[in-house]
Order: structure tokens, then C-alpha cells, then sequence
């Protein structure tokens, strides 16, 4: 147990650490945002815009065209993981029903990044399970690694002694805004009401 807590902690700072510059290179080239009363949310004063990619879906593939006209939460994970991955996706359910009345054309995209035991249609059926609407993808590790490593988001494959292993990876929930830039990064622990306020109110201020 000691040895995965200090592997999810390099991760976890690591996914800090890209994020950040990635954020400060951003931030150079104009004057410091002011503050703002988001509970949840560190929002980005300079949408970053995403990189380009192809991951697969159930009906084909998904590219940055799908963010379009929309705000999309992002979140990393897996269909085997037997705790961080339910509770987040369950909290995004109760977000995503307090959020439609006021931000209706809000998505949820769960993107497996085990694309070894999950194929495009376990993804999907894994993150419809916790809301209809809700869409899960995957791809292979090249295919994810063009969007997850130019965003701070890390994963790694972590054997176990069964000869089997699991999958450490970032817990941070991305937001998508209708220009598919990166507008806002929620981290861990995720509350639905806080979540639903920020992303309502960027959604008006938009």
C-alpha cells in the first residue's frame, strides 16, 4: 500500500507540474486574472486549446469536432477501477442533473485509458451505466497519450501480484468549452453542487 500511495503521489504532482507550465506559458503572455468566487474550479484565464486527436467511440471516431457548440466534462479513467472511477462518475450523474436546467447542452466523456480490457463499447456501456447521456471512449496508448500528455493527465499500468495489474491515473476533471479549449480543471474531491455552480457560471459568462 505504501508503495501505490507514493506512485499516486509523483503522478498527481508530476500531472501538477505539466499542467501548471503549460498554464505559466500561458499566463506570461497576458496580465494575471483577477480573482473569482469558483468553489471548485481553477479556472484558466486563457482557454488552452487542445491537441489534435483521434480516440474511437462506439459509433466511429471521436476528434476535437465533438466538443464543438458545447461544454464537455473529461474525465480519465478505467472500467475495472473498484473506487475512484464509480464514485466520480456517480457524482458526475448527480452534477449533470443539477447542471441541465440552466447549462442543457452540458456532456460527460469518460475516456478509458485501459484500452487493453476495454474496448470502445465497454467504455461506453461503463459510462452509461451511471447516466444515459453520458459517452466513453478509448484508444490505443498512442492515440491517448496525444491528448492526455499535452494536458498533465498521466496514467501507468501497475502490476499486481496475480499477474494481473491496475491503473493509476489522474483524478482531475477536465472542462471543455464550446471552442474545445481547456476552460477549467476541477481536482479531487469532487463535490456535484460545487461543480454544477462553477460550470454554470462560466456557462453565463461565456
Amino acid at each position: 500500500m505504501g508503495n501505490r500511495l507514493s506512485l499516486l503521489t509523483v503522478i498527481a504532482i508530476a500531472a501538477v507540474a505539466m499542467l501548471a507550465g503549460a498554464l505559466a506559458q500561458r499566463t506570461l503572455e497576458r496580465p494575471a486574472a483577477s480573482e473569482s468566487n469558483f468553489d471548485a474550479a481553477t479556472v484558466i484565464p486563457e482557454p488552452l486549446s487542445l491537441p489534435t486527436f483521434e480516440l474511437s467511440g462506439v459509433d466511429g471516431p471521436i476528434t476535437n469536432t465533438y466538443f464543438a457548440g458545447r461544454w464537455t466534462v473529461v474525465f480519465f479513467g478505467f472500467s475495472n477501477c473498484p473506487d475512484i472511477c464509480p464514485t466520480t462518475l456517480a457524482t458526475l450523474a448527480s452534477m449533470a442533473a443539477e447542471v441541465r436546467s440552466s447549462v442543457p447542452e452540458v456532456s460527460v466523456m469518460f475516456v478509458s485509458v485501459d484500452p487493453e480490457r476495454d474496448t470502445p463499447d465497454d467504455a461506453d456501456r461503463y459510462a452509461r451505466f451511471f447516466d444515459a447521456s453520458f459517452i466513453g471512449v478509448t484508444g490505443s496508448d498512442a492515440a491517448l497519450r496525444a491528448l492526455t500528455e499535452p494536458l498533465g493527465v498521466l496514467y501507468i499500468r501497475v502490476p499486481q501480484g496475480d499477474d494481473g495489474y491496475t491503473v493509476d491515473h489522474t483524478s482531475s476533471l477536465l472542462l471543455i468549452n464550446p471552442d474545445g479549449q481547456l476552460s477549467a480543471v476541477f481536482s479531487a474531491p469532487h463535490d456535484e453542487a460545487a461543480i454544477a455552480a462553477d460550470i454554470t457560471a462560466l456557462a453565463t459568462a461565456y
